[in-house]
């Protein structure tokens, strides 16, 4: 993932685009708007699509299996937040989720920022 994504796309129309529905969100009331400059590394909520019939919506980032206690998670999730093709499935952080807990995280745009310039 780049460390900037942007959607500006709403859960309905996701919903729409996907053949999903928007109605948990909408219960919940978690219906996300459209969102720019979005940082990775604030761990922000998504609308995500899996194979359940609804949009559903996750804080950013990986949390692996294996971490005991809160504290040890939120470590590691700063440590997941990307990952080399050569290795995803040598480390066991990425390798089980990749295989069993794919999703799709709609962006309409990504960029990296050298230095700080934006």
């Amino acid at each position: 993932m780049c460390f900037y994504f942007s959607n500006s796309k709403r859960a309905l129309e996701l919903a729409n685009r996907y053949g999903r529905k928007a109605d948990m969100l909408e219960m919940a009331g978690e219906t996300p708007e459209a969102q720019y400059k979005i940082n990775a590394f604030t761990h922000p909520s998504c609308p995500m699509v899996t194979s359940k019939e609804n949009i559903e919506s996750a804080k950013w980032g990986l949390i692996p299996a294996w971490t005991k206690t809160a504290a040890e998670a939120h470590k590691i999730r700063k440590m997941c937040l990307n990952a080399k093709t050569e290795t995803v499935f040598n480390l066991p952080s990425f390798r089980e989720p990749l295989i069993t807990k794919r999703c799709l995280i709609p962006a309409t745009g990504c960029a990296i920022f050298d230095k700080g310039v934006l």
